[in-house]
Formats: structure tokens, C-alpha cells, sequence
């Protein structure tokens, strides 16, 4: 267990430094640990750590880490941010099946992928006035500053299915910036509170990468938003430098 939480330790600073190395200030900027695959002595070693958020991918995997957690949090008589932590803000940030909303909603205080109406309609169902970031599809940020990219992408204008695209054959989830001020509209109407919003980068390499992420800082300024979530562990450091605050970390943490 030591060795595990010493090597999580290094590797937490070692992301906070390169933050700074890029110009970025970790104390402005959330990490939220992705625990997909990650065993629960992994998810412990957080515990000393100033995560802002648990990340889930998969429904029934995040719910069984959920019930496992509630079990230690009762062991080691945590104090009440810990136990919040663990149990009752973690965030989403895999494709969102309806199904699922209603076992996953007690424990989640972001709906981080949100592109489809009917996502926001079941969250509105089961829990009114939740916090949500809406999914922007990297491809199309990124067409839309770098001159030089050209995709075959294809987007849906119809507001109730998810935008489905392929470039290269690798379909990425998102709506088009085209769509955000009826999925904001439309959420007002549902009583939801979106934050801000997040994206996915798209393939093709380091400058269609940092095209997506300017573009996508450039609308969440435009839009007045706060939160701007871009930035995994392979890509962090460009998502930094283009005004990330919140970066979605699982390999870089633990491995």
C-alpha cells in the first residue's frame, strides 16, 4: 500500500510541475482522477491528495467501486469532505446510457459528457437543478481554427440523437458548436445548471490538438461559462497552455 501511495504522490507532483513548466497554476486548476481500471488500494492513495473530483467512464464499474468505497469509508471513519469525495461527487465522464442515470445520480455532482437531449432529460427526472458540462466534438473545434485540416466530418443537425462523425474511422462523441445555444436553452428549460464545457481531442496530432482546445477556451469565454474541461494524460500540457481548469487524469496518476 505504501509503495502505491508514494508512487501516486510522485506522480501527482510530477503532474502539478508540468503544469507550471507550460505556465499553468495548479492551484486554479482541477484534477480529477479517472478510475477506470484502477484498483481500490489506487483509489485510497488519493485520499492525501487534493483531487477535486473521482472520474467514472463505465456505469456498473463506478457503482461497484462506489459500494466498495462506502464499506472503507466506514472502516476508517473518514471525516465528511473525504467521504463526499469517495461516495457523493464524483463525476461522469463516459457516454451517458439513460438507464443508468437513475443508480448513478445519488453519487454524481458533474455530468461531465453530456450531447444528447435525452440524456439532459432523463438527469432532469431524476435530479433536478444537477450541474452538467456539455460535450463540444473535438473535430469540429478544431476545423474550425486550424485552416490547414481537412476532414470528411459529417454532422447531424437534429438535436435528439447524438452527433455521430468519422474521421479516419475514429468516431468521437459531441455536439457541434453550432448546437450549444439550443442545448443551453433547452436546458434552462429543464431546470439544469450547466457549468461549462468539455471536450476530447481529436486525432491527427499536436496542432489539430491545440486547435480543438483554443477553439474550445475561445467558446466557453464566449459563452461566460466557468468550467473549461479538456486535457487527459496524454495531452494535458497543450491543454493547459490553451486555458484548461480542469483536467481529466488516470495513466499520468497512477501508473
Amino acid at each position: 500500500m505504501d509503495k502505491i501511495h508514494d508512487k501516486v504522490l510522485r506522480n501527482f507532483h510530477s503532474i502539478q510541475n508540468r503544469i507550471l513548466e507550460v505556465g499553468g497554476d495548479p492551484d486554479k486548476i482541477d484534477i480529477v482522477a479517472v478510475t477506470k481500471g484502477r484498483t481500490l488500494a489506487e483509489i485510497k492513495s488519493l485520499l492525501s491528495l487534493p483531487i477535486a473530483a473521482l472520474a467514472g467512464n463505465y456505469a456498473e464499474e463506478m457503482l461497484k467501486t462506489v459500494n466498495t468505497l462506502e464499506s472503507l469509508c466506514a472502516d476508517l471513519n473518514l471525516p465528511t469532505y473525504q467521504t463526499d469525495l469517495f461516495l457523493r461527487k464524483w463525476h461522469f465522464i463516459g457516454q451517458i446510457q439513460r438507464r443508468s442515470v437513475s443508480k448513478l445520480y445519488p453519487h454524481i455532482s458533474l455530468w461531465q459528457s453530456v450531447d444528447r437531449i435525452e440524456e439532459m432529460e432523463k438527469i432532469a427526472r431524476y435530479a433536478p437543478e444537477s450541474a452538467i458540462l456539455v460535450e463540444i466534438n473535438g473535430y469540429d473545434l478544431a476545423k474550425r481554427v486550424y485552416k490547414n485540416y481537412d476532414s470528411s466530418l459529417s454532422l447531424s443537425k437534429d438535436f435528439g440523437h447524438k452527433v455521430s462523425l468519422s474521421v479516419n474511422n475514429t468516431e468521437r462523441g459531441g455536439i457541434s458548436v453550432d448546437e450549444i445555444e439550443y442545448f443551453i436553452e433547452y436546458s434552462i428549460t429543464l431546470g439544469l445548471d450547466i457549468k461549462g464545457f468539455m471536450t476530447i481531442a481529436p486525432l491527427g496530432g499536436a496542432d489539430v490538438t491545440r486547435s480543438a482546445f483554443d477553439s474550445l477556451a475561445e467558446v466557453t469565454s464566449r459563452f461566460g461559462m466557468g468550467i473549461c474541461s479538456m486535457g487527459m494524460s496524454s495531452d494535458f500540457d497543450l491543454a493547459v497552455k490553451s486555458g484548461s481548469n480542469m483536467l481529466r487524469i488516470g495513466k499520468a496518476l497512477f501508473a
